[in-house]
Parts: C-alpha cells; sequence; structure tokens
C-alpha cells in the first residue's frame, strides 16, 4: 500500500472517529499540499518545522483531558538523544548524538539521572509543543515497549533514552490529553480513538504480534511542556547486540504495510 493511500484512508477515518478536528485537519492537508506534498508520513525534520508557523498546530491541544491509568508513579517516553538535546536548553551540546548521550551515561550509572543535570527550561517536541507518553515501563526492553506503542525497530535510535515523569505532577497541572487525529498528523502508525465514547486516554497499535496480526495496545497520552526539573532520564545504548534475537518489525516491510492497512479498514 502507498503512503498516499494510506493517508487517504486515515483521512477518512478521522472524518467517521474525530469528526470535530475536521476543520483543523483540512487546514494541515491544505498547507501540505501548498507545500507540493501528497502524503504527511515520511517528512524531514526541515519539512515538518515549517508547520510551526500555523500557530493552532503548535500550540493547540484538541484532545478532551485525559486520566492517565493507575499503572505506575510514572508515565514513560523513548525517544533518542537528539530529541532530548533540540527539546531542551541543553547546556554542553558535544556536536555528535554519541558524545551528547555518552553525558547522561557517565552521570547515570546505569541508574535514573535527573534531567536537570543536563539541561535548563522545559522539554518539547517540534513542531508541536507536545509529546507522546505511556504508562508502561518502557525502559524494561525499549524495542519490546517500543512495539507496544506503536513504534518500528528503525524508529529507535540506537542512542536512545527513555523519560519519565511523576503521574502525579502531570494530573495535578492538567497537562495529559488523549491523542486527536491533529496530533497523530505526521504519524504513520494510529489508532484514533472514538470521540463519541469519552476516552479517557489513547490506544496504541500494537505491534508485537507482527508478523501475524497487529492489534490494540496500551494507554498513550499527549503532554504539554514539562519543566525539566520533572523529568528523570535512563540511557539505553539500543546497538545491534542490544537487538539481537528481538521481534523485527521496520516500517518499509510490504507485509507490515498491509497489516496496518487491514488494521485501519476494520476499526
Amino acid at each position: 500500500m502507498s503512503l498516499l493511500n494510506l493517508y487517504n484512508l486515515r483521512r477518512n477515518i478521522a472524518q467517521n472517529r474525530q469528526g470535530a478536528h475536521l476543520d483543523a485537519y483540512g487546514k494541515l492537508h491544505e498547507f501540505l499540499v501548498s507545500l507540493g506534498l501528497t502524503q504527511s508520513y515520511d517528512l524531514g525534520i526541515s519539512t515538518k518545522l515549517k508547520f510551526e508557523v500555523l500557530q493552532f498546530f503548535a500550540n493547540e491541544t484538541f484532545g478532551r483531558d485525559a486520566r492517565i491509568p493507575n499503572r505506575d508513579e510514572f508515565i514513560y517516553r523513548i525517544c533518542s538523544i537528539i530529541d532530548l538535546v533540540k527539546g531542551t536548553d541543553w547546556r554542553i551540546d558535544d556536536g555528535t548524538d554519541l558524545k551528547n548521550w555518552n553525558q547522561v551515561r557517565k552521570k547515570s550509572k546505569g541508574a535514573w539521572v535527573p534531567l536537570t543535570r543536563f539541561a535548563n527550561g522545559t522539554y518539547k517536541c517540534n513542531p508541536r509543543h507536545f509529546s507522546w507518553w505511556t504508562s508502561f515501563p518502557l525502559y524494561l526492553d525499549v524495542i519490546d515497549g517500543a512495539h507496544r506503542i506503536g513504534m518500528t525497530n528503525d524508529w529507535v535510535a540506537e542512542e536512545c533514552v527513555v523519560l519519565r515523569c511523576p503521574v502525579e505532577y502531570v494530573r495535578d497541572n492538567n497537562l495529559a490529553f488523549v491523542p486527536s487525529v491533529i496530533d497523530a498528523f505526521m504519524q504513520m502508525i494510529f489508532h484514533p480513538t472514538k470521540d463519541a465514547v469519552s476516552p479517557p486516554y489513547g490506544i496504541t497499535i500494537d505491534l508485537s504480534f507482527y508478523p501475524h496480526t497487529l492489534a490494540p495496545g496500551i494507554d498513550e497520552v499527549v503532554v504539554r511542556e514539562i519543566p525539566v526539573e520533572q523529568i528523570e532520564v535512563f540511557p539505553i545504548f539500543a546497538d545491534n547486540k542490544y537487538r539481537a534475537g528481538k521481534r523485527e518489525v521496520n516500517s518499509d516491510l510490504p507485509h507490515f504495510a498491509m497489516l496496518l492497512e487491514y488494521y485501519y479498514q476494520n476499526l
């Protein structure tokens, strides 16, 4: 299945499940077309940053307030070290992902370390100033965890970090929202919940049953900017040695695209 076909399928799903967001979705689509593009799932970072001119996309939330499940006292996020460097006021940028990751490794000594050891300000993602989190303990195995939240192997960087933030802080400050089709406009893998049933949180697409099937997964929320004082970081070097023997799911596999199409068609 082509990415264009997948994009069009997702537009139809958005209309059926989250119709209240169609005006914003239409504006995003018009801007995408103005850039000479037909789909939004393989954009480079320079193209993604162009969407920051759409203030509603960068600064507004669209999903309802989320209620994070009582699985753990923390919520977690997998990201690359470059995401963390670019998403914060990183104090000492050593110029390469590996050197920046080694900053964290040396100070963590195999344990969680406060993000304040490396950065100031808040943590946010670009072009949207929100990030994706789950109550599932992703640090136990970042490849298995990535599959459970709908990330393929090729989207997990070698210089990987897992972040955690106290659930209590997120709840007290009303920072978590149910993910919307607007939040996922640039994400190929996304399960749009039905607004009509007032879901308490989003649902991932679990890739851990590949190559047999894809299935509804675990909880996910999008979270506003978070002060670095509320975040701890755990570095994991997800190299070939770490990945050896683990399930292989890559976004460019034809069979994976077929399973994703089938999943969407049966929502």
